[in-house]
């Protein structure tokens, strides 16, 4: 069964949980990254992953003003598991 990104959202919080973005920089193709983060934020969106192996600094910046202007917490992450 596939759920949709409000489903999982609404699974995470109604849990106690915090639903947050991983990986933003993989929405950034054709300017689709702010649409997502504002539909998902409209959802009940929590976080957002900014600080991860791959982002550069400017993305790292870039997603900490993302979370301070949407009122989200900041995540980082490695996927070493």
């Amino acid at each position: 069964m596939r759920l949709s990104a409000g489903q999982a959202i609404d699974m995470i919080v109604s849990s106690g949980g915090i639903a947050v973005l991983a990986h933003p920089s993989r929405f950034r193709i054709e300017g689709r990254y702010y649409d997502l983060l504002e539909k998902l934020v409209s959802l009940g969106l929590g976080g957002i992953e900014a600080f991860y192996p791959t982002h550069s600094k400017a993305e790292v910046a870039e997603y900490v003003a993302d979370a301070e202007k949407y009122g989200l917490i900041v995540t980082g992450g490695s996927d070493y598991h």
